[in-house]
């Protein structure tokens, strides 16, 4: 007992990590005051928030002290433009997005540029080092001044960014430089079985389908060409219309309150009714805890949650500081049960990185990221997948797209525009089988 009595306290946690991230203006009071007084071993924020304080106070970040900078989701937070031939059109659209780029670089560029000042300034150096000086610095037989580690990660690294990172931004020590890639084709999962567009793909091998659903005044069908899922080996019928359009209740289904019923009842919601109703009947039929709906970026979350409680669905959105928002699902076995599925509302800037282990379906409203397919719109779908099918666990990935029809001289439709992206991640949509 005496041994024990001489055991020194723990440290306060504010002494060993804290977090920082633009919240109002507490991130310049009370964060401020907190990193003052008590300076963290592990300070984790996100950049914006972290710029604002440094332009506040700079010496408040002891960025000369630092031993390791982690830049996770480094495709999202350092934009690049992916380059292109000068003999084609689009080469002065490039042009103009490389100088607006140079224009207004980012924050997160920017306090890397703050930081690896002295290894930018030695990466500028050796450009023109004699091969004498180059034998000698890998010899050991030059001193140079350190910087911290820097560690960048992300699930997919497009090549312009991978040659902006390791060829450009000055950042990193070439010398000690280590680079780790998975065996993964497609950037979530390694793809097995024929790569032809009759045979199998990776996704579902992993346990992951992706499916794609066309919603018209008419009904709701699965997108043309879209495969039998090979898991599944229980036959649904096709659902009639009066299950479809009826209300998919549960019990445990949120209560909607009076400020939104006074916000929202007497106007026209943004979103189309048939997408709604899509997203409320297969969450209804399929999902056993708990889904996720990830929204276009600039889409009114209230609103949408509204109009799904409105259909019975126990909707909420995403808030991993609140229990019932979606805090209590980032440890297994928790959150609610079978008797009240939970649907998740975000969109893409809220649900990178994020692991909910009881996570079964992602509803994705529209074409991610913008009507436009593009490398970075391949990479923004291959994200929101991603949120299933980890650590070894399957999932679906549910599209929900409004119908309309190819005409030769018109533009792509969104459904042909989803088959370009599952060409590009390696993989077929599979049939939603309650669905036609």
């Amino acid at each position: 007992m005496a041994a024990a009595d001489t055991v020194p306290s723990p440290p306060p946690l504010e002494s060993l990590v804290q977090v920082l991230v633009r919240d109002g203006v507490n991130h310049l009071t009370t964060g401020l005051r907190k990193l003052r007084e008590s300076p963290p071993h592990i300070l984790i924020g996100t950049p914006q928030a972290l710029f604002v304080v440094w332009q506040e106070n700079p010496a408040v970040l002891q960025l000369s002290h630092l031993s390791s900078v982690v830049v996770d989701e480094v495709d999202y937070l350092i934009e690049t433009i992916p380059k292109k031939d000068p003999e084609r059109s689009f080469h002065k659209a490039f042009i103009k997005a490389k100088k607006k780029i140079l224009a207004h670089p980012g924050v997160t560029r920017e306090l890397l540029d703050v930081i690896y000042t002295q290894r930018k300034d030695i990466n500028e150096r050796r450009n023109d080092e004699s091969s004498v000086t180059r034998h000698r610095r890998h010899s050991g037989l030059l001193d140079e001044h350190g910087s911290p580690q820097l560690v960048m990660s992300s699930a997919t690294l497009r090549s312009h960014l991978e040659h902006y990172l390791f060829s450009e931004s000055g950042w990193l020590n070439k010398d000690n430089l280590l680079k780790v890639k998975g065996t993964m084709k497609t950037g979530v999962v390694e793809t097995t079985g024929t790569s032809d567009r009759g045979g199998t793909d990776g996704f579902e091998a992993s346990g992951i389908t992706h499916s794609v659903l066309l919603v018209s005044d008419t009904g709701i069908e699965n997108v043309a060409g879209a495969i039998p899922s090979r898991s599944n080996t229980e036959q649904h019928q096709p659902i009639d219309a009066e299950t479809l359009f009826a209300n998919p209740t549960k019990s445990g289904v949120a209560e909607i309150d009076e400020e939104s019923t006074a916000k929202y009842s007497k106007t026209v919601s943004p979103f189309n009714p048939n997408a709604i109703e899509a997203i409320a009947t297969a969450f209804a039929l399929d999902v056993p805890k708990v889904a996720l709906l990830v929204l276009p970026s600039s889409s009114p979350i209230q609103r949408a949650v509204y109009d799904l409680r409105e259909m019975g669905v126990d909707a909420h959105s995403l808030d991993l500081f609140k229990v019932n928002k979606g805090a209590s699902y980032l440890v297994p076995g928790t959150g609610a049960g079978e008797d009240s599925p939970t649907l998740l509302v975000s969109t893409l800037a809220t649900t990178r990185g994020l692991d909910l282990p009881e996570l079964t379906h992602v509803f994705i409203l529209g074409i991610p990221g913008g009507p436009k397919v593009t490398g970075r719109t391949v990479d923004t779908y291959l994200h929101i997948a991603g949120r299933v099918g980890r650590f070894g666990r399957g999932g679906k990935v549910i599209t929900v797209l409004e119908k309309n029809e190819d005409t030769e001289a018109g533009p792509a439709t969104d459904s042909s525009k989803m088959g370009r992206i599952l060409d590009a991640i390696g993989t077929r949509a599979v049939r939603f089988e309650y669905f036609d």
